[in-house]
């Protein structure tokens, strides 16, 4: 990740501010586990390809083809949900390290620090940087996924091809459109969940953690 963890805990530790070594951590995983997801994700299809090989063809929607495509679905859904999860771990760090009187772990989350930091005022940089991060499309929709398949119910798929003049020269899975907390969601490639979302997000997250860095170089020399 694009930001100095070791300068953050060097900040910490000199003010004498709670270590939060394990959060950090855990963000750094929660990508990683994203990566190895969407990793995944597109290798099943490249072992479809070598069956195909190995047989001559398959049935399209036969028993191999259907474990591709569960399998494709499911690692995506828990990319999307490590991608996800990383904002409240990146909010207890925040929490620890720029408010004076943290939030209890239990009480934390990315919405309720941010709130915190604005009713306080303080860190307007970071409040900036955490907003970008809510507000943007693939944290909006990653939100809405996720709640969705945790909370209520499994996303509609299909299997797409196409290709020529002005399409996207892809196959692969979709997410079709949903509906949640009264917002619409247009159906979205699976491709574009574990590559342009996730390394969006995880920009938006170094962005915030820099502004932290920032922020607490910022309050000059310790006496």
């Amino acid at each position: 990740m694009c930001w100095d963890f070791a300068e953050l805990r060097d900040l910490c530790r000199k003010r004498g501010i709670g270590d939060s070594t394990v959060h950090q951590n855990a963000l750094q995983w929660k990508l990683w586990r994203a990566d190895y997801h969407a990793e995944r994700a597109q290798a099943v299809w490249s072992e479809l390809d070598q069956i195909v090989k190995a047989k001559g063809a398959i049935e399209v929607g036969g028993q191999e083809w259907q474990k591709a495509e569960f399998a494709s679905t499911a690692e995506t859904e828990a990319a999307a949900q490590a991608l996800h999860s990383m904002a409240d771990i990146l909010a207890q760090i925040v929490n620890k390290a720029v408010l004076k009187t943290p939030l209890s772990e239990a009480q934390v989350s990315l919405g309720k620090v941010c709130e915190e930091l604005k009713r306080r005022n303080c860190a307007p940089i970071i409040v900036s940087k955490i907003e970008s991060l809510q507000n943007s499309k693939e944290f909006e929709y990653l939100n809405a996924f996720v709640n969705t398949i945790k909370h209520r119910h499994l996303l509609d798929t299909d299997y797409r091809a196409e290709f020529g003049n002005g399409t996207r020269n892809e196959e692969g899975i979709r997410f079709k459109a949903f509906t949640y907390k009264g917002r619409s969601y247009s159906t979205v490639w699976a491709s574009d969940i574990l590559d342009g979302y996730k390394k969006r997000i995880a920009d938006l997250i170094c962005a915030v953690g820099n502004a932290v860095n920032d922020y607490l170089r910022s309050l000059g020399p310790i006496v």
